[in-house]
């Protein structure tokens, strides 16, 4: 199959339903596969969007969903390459924030970076509360811990450059503190033993959001204005 997320590729039957709605799509229209399409409509089978949903909690439901499954998003691979990128959606927007602060448009960067970031932290709790299949929920249940303790590493970090930004040094270092014990307890959450492969660490946007988040601190992913 074209894409399959690594780290929710188990045995678990619920958590599974996600690779195979890619599985199916793939199978039926090669040629003509859409990932994207493929995953909005997995996001919205969880959702329950149908006949008597609410479409606002539906939706919101959905956009966390999304980008719950982005930070999974790396497809396997024969070659020293991944055939898919890990975390696309982030990295695109990280690319735009990277691109928008080097052109010394550093409060615009950070304006336009922080729904994305406000999107992860909260994403976890509202997938437990909005979607439906109680075992998908139970099976994702130690990457949605991991999501929310990086989406809050990550808010935590653009909270950082902004003071960094404002001349509030000692304030900004204490957020990097801050971000940095939110990733390393994000770290130490492990798969569900026996039901996952490969078993060990959670991953979430692995090489990607940890990056964004350690080179920002040390002034590398976001340099200090001058």
């Amino acid at each position: 199959m074209r894409v399959r997320p690594r780290h929710l590729w188990k045995p678990q039957a619920a958590a599974s339903k996600v690779a195979l709605f890619g599985g199916a799509d793939f199978a039926w229209n090669d040629t003509g596969y859409d990932a994207t399409r493929t995953w909005a409509a997995a996001a919205r089978h969880l959702a329950g969007d149908g006949p008597g949903a609410q479409p606002g909690r539906t939706d919101g439901t959905v956009r966390s969903l999304l980008a719950f499954f982005d930070t999974q998003h790396l497809a396997p691979t024969f070659g020293a390459e991944p055939w898919q990128p890990q975390a696309p959606e982030l990295a695109s927007r990280l690319d735009r924030f990277h691109s928008a602060w080097e052109a010394g448009r550093e409060r615009a960067a950070l304006r336009e970076l922080r729904p994305y970031a406000r999107l992860l932290a909260a994403a976890p709790e509202r997938i437990r509360a909005g979607v439906a299949d109680r075992g998908f929920v139970a099976d994702c249940g130690p990457w949605l811990d991991a999501l929310s303790l990086w989406g809050r590493a990550f808010e935590r970090t653009l909270d950082a450059l902004g003071a960094r930004l404002d001349g509030h040094d000692a304030q900004a270092a204490r957020w990097f503190a801050d971000a940095a014990a939110d990733a390393r307890r994000a770290g130490e959450i492990r798969t569900i033993p026996g039901e996952t492969r490969p078993e060990g660490p959670v991953r979430i946007a692995d090489g990607v959001l940890d990056t964004f988040i350690a080179e920002a601190a040390g002034g590398a992913g976001a340099p200090k204005t001058a």
